[in-house]
């Protein structure tokens, strides 16, 4: 009879355990420390939920009521000897990437939340690592369990690098404040005045601590290595033109310098960026910021392997072939860059994003012809919001005012379609409608719309975001003139550009 009563205070204990396991997890508590930690009947009913969970099957492996923890200082292999359950610490694992996935995309970034779940994330790990916890789980766990961990080690830097720096904008990073201000510091030395032995000493000093700081973003994630490599290689270029002529307080008549041509020099440097310029564009995404730094020395030596009198200078017909050959290597490259560049530029801000959504709420409006009075008034609201956005961007200089006037156009031209129909839920039996004439409207649309882009795009400034909210309006303006006579010549006109930008476009995107 006490044997029964035992197992049914067992079972009662292990049921009572489980909800305050359940409720611990829930909440977002560390389970292996509160396994070890606590008054008795904590621990007691934790013992007992992993009792009744083994009973059940589980190959959960039985825990202890173990004694308060030694120091925070000891070692996380120790974490791994409280008998936790494999299976879950694959789950808590993929949790906590996921925790720290999101802490790196999230401009607000948290340290503490960061820190605290790379504690967690590194237990599971040293839990996962040890051959008799992944002997518990079936072919498919081990697999997932070994993905897992392979997956925490860049995590766990990246984020880990983020601690200090507290911030995922590349923009608020004392990082890129000390670069940008070195590149600031840098530009009056390179002019015909030149530079004191002094002034290069510091120079130098600031290049080496930019170059620290490169690799800090680059290893917190904010910028890419091939980012990163092209930035040291832009900090280099610049120092040798600082020191391409003798200090201005040298003394001595003597002072050793080596011509080089122009053109062997750019291709010389060009040759060295290759294959990072490759790697940034095969990348789904760029940083805008860091590019823009580097762009400026890359398009001055493309432009002298483009220059055929300085070409000349190349004195063997195998380097001058090179040097052209490297040209026309890295040219549609750095197109490529510049394109995503200009997408990502725009795309990240808060007021883009404002635009974008008051474009695709109006859309199906505009294109049923059919909404409610409700639907109006809110789609007018957003339409507002999004021109204030278009005006703040354009003052900023993101858009232009071309591509500012193609968007107000765009927004405009939805707005008038949703008002064109009188609502669905009016009751009003007069409802003030002009005589449609798509014909007309389309004409005049394109008459605006078809010089605009053109300037845009013959510039190689037409920015992906902007094309992609007015091309295919623009297409339909096409169609619906297409058996106006009057608009031949315009049709042809607006027909030619269309395909000239879905070429390029269609290059530069893969």
């Amino acid at each position: 009879m006490l044997h029964r009563i035992l197992s049914f205070w067992t079972v009662f204990l292990g049921l009572a355990g489980l909800l305050v396991v359940a409720l611990m997890v829930l909440f977002g508590a560390d389970l292996v420390r509160a396994a070890r930690t606590g008054p008795k009947w904590k621990r007691a009913l934790v013992t007992a939920a992993v009792s009744l969970a083994s009973v059940l099957g589980f190959p959960i492996p039985s825990v202890q009521a173990a004694d308060p923890p030694p120091a925070e200082s000891a070692s996380v292999a120790s974490v791994a000897s409280v008998a936790v359950s494999s299976v879950a610490a694959v789950f808590d694992l993929k949790i906590e990437l996921e925790k720290l996935a999101a802490l790196k995309s999230q401009r607000d970034f948290n340290p503490k939340t960061a820190a605290e779940s790379i504690r967690k994330t590194k237990a599971c790990v040293a839990i996962l690592s040890q051959p008799s916890h992944l002997s518990k789980l079936n072919d498919a766990g081990r697999t997932e369990a070994k993905r897992l961990i392979a997956e925490s080690a860049p995590l766990i830097a990246s984020v880990k690098a983020l601690i200090p720096i507290g911030t995922t904008n590349l923009a608020q990073t004392p990082q890129w404040e000390l670069i940008l201000d070195t590149w600031r510091a840098s530009g009056t030395l390179t002019t015909v005045k030149g530079s004191t032995g002094a002034q290069r000493v510091e120079m130098k000093k600031k290049f080496d601590l930019a170059k620290n700081a490169i690799g800090e973003l680059a290893l917190a994630g904010l910028i890419s290595n091939a980012e990163a490599g092209l930035l040291v290689i832009d900090a280099d270029v610049i120092w040798s033109r600082i020191i391409a002529s003798p200090p201005t307080d040298y003394n001595k008549t003597c002072y050793e310098m080596v011509y080089i041509p122009p053109a062997k020099r750019s291709a010389q440097w060009l040759g060295k960026r290759l294959e990072l310029v490759k790697k940034v564009a095969a990348a789904d995404k760029v940083a805008p910021a860091a590019i823009d730094k580097v762009m400026g020395n890359i398009n001055a030596h493309l432009a002298v392997l483009a220059n055929d009198v300085e070409l000349k200078k190349i004195r063997t017909p195998a380097e001058r072939q090179a040097a052209i050959k490297l040209h026309d290597e890295i040219a549609p490259l750095i197109a490529k860059i510049d394109f995503k560049a200009l997408g990502g530029r725009l795309g990240a801000t808060a007021g883009w994003k404002t635009v974008q959504t008051a474009i695709l709420a109006a859309g199906p409006l505009a294109r049923t012809h059919r909404s409610t009075s409700a639907q109006r008034v809110a789609v007018t609201k957003q339409m507002k919001t999004a021109i204030a956005s278009i005006a703040t961007l354009t003052a900023s200089g993101l858009l232009s005012a071309a591509e500012s006037e193609l968007i107000l156009g765009e927004l405009a031209r939805l707005k008038k379609e949703i008002y064109r129909d009188p609502p669905t839920d009016s009751k009003v039996s007069c409802y003030d409608m002009m005589a449609p004439d798509p014909v007309g409207d389309a004409t005049k649309r394109l008459e605006k719309r078809i010089p605009l882009l053109r300037k845009l795009f013959d510039s190689g400034k037409l920015n992906p975001l902007v094309a992609g909210n007015v091309l295919q309006s623009v297409s339909a303006d096409i169609t619906t003139i297409k058996n106006a006579k009057k608009a031949q010549a315009l049709r042809k006109q607006a027909a030619t550009l269309l395909q000239e930008i879905d070429r390029k476009f269609s290059r530069l995107e893969k």
